[in-house]
């Protein structure tokens, strides 16, 4: 049996590579709304006003969602969680 010394290193390494893709496609994501926001007054002809409710809008969603998600996964799994959000 393994002991416990080399068994929490060896989770890093399981571990890091997910930690590092989804904090990437949060980043892209992020930046992409950037970049669009940016360009989408002139090509649909929306105000600025409109443009940050949209923005307000968009990010409300995270946190709307990662507060649910959060008790979810304290009471089950994570593995459901992704599942789901992945499906969504």
């Amino acid at each position: 049996m393994e002991s416990v010394k080399t068994v929490a290193p060896q989770r890093w390494w399981h571990l890091m590579p997910i930690i590092f893709i989804t904090y990437s496609l949060a980043y892209f994501d992020r930046a992409n709304y950037g970049f669009a926001a940016a360009g989408i007054d002139k090509d649909l002809g929306i105000t600025p006003a409109t443009s940050s409710l949209i923005g307000s809008l968009f990010f409300l969603g995270y946190c709307l969602f990662q507060v649910p998600g959060a008790i979810y996964v304290q009471k089950n799994s994570v593995k459901k969680l992704i599942f789901v959000s992945l499906l969504l």
